[in-house]
């Protein structure tokens, strides 16, 4: 079934109170209020994850998954999950992976059928490892985490980003950060020592680590998606919550993917990252 006509199908089920059930899938409780403050459903976030399926899977698939289930809306207690079940539905990707204290573990794998069977389950939020099945010791991106401290403001994490930017334009060392800049940035781990600084956390980059999807929404108040945006958004007037589940879509069909090309970019050498890397500690 093409996304329209299933959008449709859930539209009914929703307004009618009744169960969907499409290629072996079966949806319910439709009507089920996460957000209760903008009273947006199950049934809505559902839709939004058809309707955003075919650009999100270009992040999410073939990948393992940790997702967060909240049975009783954003309010309630969040459910983490990473292991998978046995039992879930034909064309539902699960496969054994080894964790990174080397135990077998049967994991959701990102693929169409997953997200729609997850989101059914409860799943509003999913974070997929940085590598993909074929190739779980090679990760095809880096994460670095920006979190400001308590009292830092979300202007300091716009500074930090940019900053980061010209570091890895540069094939430099984006921790150095903290050296170059001490009031604005820190690695340091403790929160009691951060003070007002933005915590570059560039250890989620180890075996196992997810990072929330692009295109995700947020189990926080106002639905929030985890969108992708251009380097020109990125400024003292942005909005970390400025890209509700209600628009993105329309948003991402008026714009297109930012990312589109993120994996087509060509690749750095290991010698050109060595010599930027020695030139950093240099200057350092």
């Amino acid at each position: 079934m093409n996304s329209d006509r299933l959008i449709e199908e859930l539209e009914r089920g929703e307004r009618d109170g009744r169960e969907v059930e499409v290629e072996g899938l079966h949806f319910t409780s439709l009507d089920r209020v996460l957000w209760p403050r903008e009273h947006l459903t199950k049934g809505d976030m559902l839709r939004y994850y058809v309707r955003i399926a075919a650009v999100m899977l270009r992040y999410l698939g073939e990948r393992p998954l940790m997702v967060k289930r909240y049975h009783e809306g954003i309010e309630g207690e969040a459910v983490v999950q990473q292991r998978a079940s046995p039992k879930a539905p034909d064309g539902v990707r699960t496969a054994k992976v080894f964790t990174a204290e080397g135990e077998p573990a049967l994991r959701f794998i990102g693929a169409r059928a997953t997200l729609y069977y997850l989101v059914q389950m409860g799943a509003v939020e999913f974070h997929p490892w940085h590598s993909r099945l074929s190739a779980l010791d090679r990760p095809d991106w880096v994460i670095f985490d920006l979190d400001p401290s308590p009292g830092a403001g979300f202007k300091k994490v716009v500074r930090v980003a940019h900053t980061l930017r010209e570091r890895i334009d540069a094939l430099g060392l984006p921790e150095t950060v903290a050296a170059d800049e001490p009031s604005l940035a820190t690695v340091e781990r403790s929160v009691d020592r951060r003070g007002y600084r933005v915590y570059i956390d560039h250890l989620q980059n180890a075996r196992g680590k997810t990072a929330v999807a692009p295109y995700s929404v947020r189990a926080r108040p106002g639905a929030p998606v985890s969108l992708p945006i251009r380097w020109d958004e990125v400024d003292d007037d942005l909005d970390p919550r400025g890209f509700p589940m209600t628009e993105a879509p329309e948003r991402v069909e008026r714009e297109g993917d930012e990312w589109e090309g993120l994996f087509r970019r060509a690749q750095v050498r290991r010698r050109q990252f060595l010599d930027a890397r020695g030139d950093a500690a240099a200057a350092a």
